[in-house]
């Protein structure tokens, strides 16, 4: 049974969840509310993603945004 359960978990961990992922980026992207940066970042590194994930969270902080609103504003 357990190996059931720890295959389940890596198909969960491997397939599913990053799909899940990916649809819910693509939705959110695909909102015509959605505005901002049209930066290409396909090649970036992680440590670059994660430097402009943080510029834009720190300017909606900036500007007092809340989390409820932050894709409904341009900021």
């Amino acid at each position: 049974m357990n190996c059931f359960v720890a295959a389940g978990a890596e198909l969960q961990r491997t397939q599913v969840a990053p799909e899940a992922d990916a649809y819910t980026f693509a939705k959110i992207a695909g909102n015509e509310r959605v505005t901002g940066n049209q930066q290409d970042l396909s090649a970036a590194t992680a440590e670059e993603l994660l430097s402009e994930l943080r510029f834009a969270t720190n300017l909606m902080d900036e500007k007092q945004v809340d989390t409820g609103g932050r894709a409904h504003q341009t900021w």
